[in-house]
């Protein structure tokens, strides 16, 4: 693939390089004992992809803290 391009993917493949396609960036800590020890401080991204058809439900988060309401009817 190519950057910049527009490509038609499956879902599930977009989904699955856009979370597994990242690569660790290294700190040192101390642990609880003092001990030097080695945790990932970052996750660098090497590509993403964007749907340019549809918003997915996952991008939008917690669904309980953001319910949507409708109104069917308006009594005047």
């Amino acid at each position: 693939m190519i950057d910049g391009q527009v490509y038609t993917i499956p879902l599930g493949v977009a989904k699955h390089l856009n979370n597994n396609t990242w690569y660790p960036v290294h700190t040192y800590t101390k642990d609880e004992a003092g001990n030097p020890a080695q945790a990932i401080g970052q996750k660098i991204r090497r590509m993403a992809f964007q749907s340019l058809e549809f918003m997915d439900v996952e991008d939008f988060g917690n669904t309980a803290e953001k319910q949507i309401i409708t109104v069917e009817n308006i009594a005047r």
